[in-house]
């Protein structure tokens, strides 16, 4: 049996709940019968929601780990989860406390 890679470890419940608790605007959401995190992200004007979504299109590829995204003029919006395990993971965890830190510098 092929060993999973520690990224892909999926996250306690507990962990998961902290994870969430410290990364606000995250949030869990339920699609197509698959567990989610989703968060809506605004900003000053456009140019300030497309510098932020350029950095998490860098870290996206730092991690090799690819969010679902939409930008509505001051608005961002991500949809995350690990495909390969149908699940919350690890490197989930990673991507969505680095993209809050990144918010945290557009913050208004």
């Amino acid at each position: 049996m092929k060993e999973l890679n520690p990224k892909y470890l999926p996250l306690t419940p507990d962990v998961f709940n902290l994870v969430l608790e410290q990364n606000k605007p995250w949030e869990v959401i339920t699609e197509d019968s698959q567990i989610k995190c989703f968060a809506k992200f605004s900003f000053k004007n456009f140019s300030f929601a497309f510098a932020f979504l350029s950095q998490v299109a860098l870290l996206s590829e730092e991690l090799d780990h690819h969010a679902e995204v939409w930008n509505l003029y001051n608005t961002v919006t991500l949809k995350i989860y690990t495909h390969e395990t149908k699940s919350i993971t690890n490197i989930d965890r990673v991507f969505i406390e680095k993209v809050s830190k990144i918010y945290s510098h557009y913050a208004f």
